[in-house]
């Protein structure tokens, strides 16, 4: 370690995997932002970036702070690479681990179906997916939201719109939770074989339903990707199309599932938050967004210097691996005031990163806005009476990228 990497105070004593830090870092990273806003977290071996202003710059220099092993994925075994033979769908170069012009290219093709205007024709489908679910749990009087809504609900609708039949589409839940595991620190030579195998499948399944749709095109996302055109771009492959929607899992499955579920987390925990959302439901997209600020569903992300550089004053080598940590952006004191408290009426309301910027936004941001904003609508008509179960703590599970309640306990009145 170099005398500037252990010249921090917190490169010994931050523990980002700590019970504390997991369920509230945001006290913690705002110290940061105002004592250290880069530094080398030695238990890690990254560097940690929390301020708004380096993590737009990080953003802006594709040329010195890469994407390209953003996804850092162990190496398929070597008994299962006839599985996978170009590796793990996601770790194929598309969205996330791409630089321009590249991921441009990538980016104008498969975003074309994902656009605000498209993601609206979707609506009643999310709706009644919404309300299928809350059917089902509705009489019971009490619930695990995050089991029995949070996670089914990003599932059935991505699954849906890529026209995955509804007999398979709870498979897909397991394959995003592969994916996720798949960047946990520390698996087990028996959790990787597992994992492994679980990408295996998926890879398998799409490449079926990659074949039978362009022998038979529907109206679903896997067609309009394989069909999307520009007349100066070659079309995206099946590898890149296949990553994509492995991509598009993580970031349309977990992420969305973190998102509602820390919405609810934060509404029913006060109890004044929630009776205004009942009584004007036209702020639940502001509901949304205030969430994303304060309880981002995304920690961080990573880039790599491809050089010798300086960032915020600090010199970094060429290689070195950077935690973006894009929920703390939310929390930083120069960009919004009060940073800590629910706030509706924030006229920068929409200033976070919480879908990132710049290049590397979130191709799939205004799906995931639409979906919480159906959720916050459905279960606050149908459920009005939901609060929180008393004497429970929340967990969070151990990873630097997402952030979501493992748990939620509700209750209501059944009538």
């Amino acid at each position: 370690m170099t005398d500037q990497e252990n010249s921090c105070p917190y490169s010994n004593s931050y523990h980002p995997f700590e019970p504390k830090h997991l369920s509230n870092p945001f006290p913690l990273w705002q110290e940061f932002q105002e004592h250290a806003p880069i530094f080398f977290v030695e238990e890690t071996g990254f560097w940690a970036v929390t301020s708004a202003d380096l993590i737009e710059n990080i953003i802006r220099d594709t040329d010195t702070f890469t994407s390209r092993y953003s996804l850092n994925f162990p190496e398929v075994p070597e008994n299962l690479k006839e599985l996978l033979p170009w590796g793990y769908p996601q770790n194929h170069p598309s969205l996330i681990n791409t630089d321009p012009p590249e991921h441009t290219r990538i980016r104008r093709l498969a975003g074309k179906p994902l656009t605000a205007p498209e993601v609206k024709k979707m609506e009643q489908i999310i709706v009644d997916i919404g309300n299928t679910l809350i059917d089902s749990f509705i009489e019971e009087g009490h619930c695990d939201l995050v089991s029995v809504f949070t996670i089914p609900f990003p599932v059935v609708v991505i699954s849906t719109i890529l026209g995955v039949p509804p007999e398979d589409r709870m498979h897909f839940k397991r394959w995003t939770d592969y994916a996720f595991l798949l960047s946990t620190l520390n698996l087990t030579g028996e959790q990787l074989q597992e994992i492994t195998v679980g990408h295996a499948e998926l890879k398998d399944y799409l490449v079926k339903m990659l074949n039978d749709r362009r022998k038979k095109p529907q109206f679903d996302l896997l067609s309009k990707l394989i069909n999307a055109r520009e007349e100066e771009l070659p079309a995206l492959d099946d590898k890149q199309i296949i990553s994509v929607v492995a991509q598009l899992l993580i970031g349309g499955n977990g992420t969305t599932t973190d998102l509602i579920g820390s919405m609810m987390s934060i509404l029913l925990g006060q109890e004044s938050l929630w009776e205004g959302v009942k009584d004007d439901q036209d702020s639940c997209a502001k509901v949304v967004e205030e969430t994303l600020r304060i309880k981002p569903s995304i920690r961080g992300l990573f880039r790599t210097t491809t050089k010798e550089c300086t960032l915020g004053g600090v010199s970094l080598p060429e290689g070195a691996t950077i935690w973006v940590v894009f929920g703390a952006s939310g929390h930083d004191k120069s960009v919004f005031s009060n940073a800590e408290q629910f706030d509706l009426e924030r006229k920068n309301i929409n200033k976070h990163m919480s879908f990132g910027r710049g290049n590397h936004m979130c191709i799939g941001a205004s799906l995931a806005r639409l979906e919480a904003q159906i959720a916050l609508k459905l279960l606050s008509e149908r459920i009005p009476s939901m609060r929180l179960r008393s004497n429970q703590k929340l967990e969070y599970p151990p990873s630097l990228v997402s952030h979501g309640p493992s748990h939620l306990q509700v209750e209501w009145d059944v009538e």
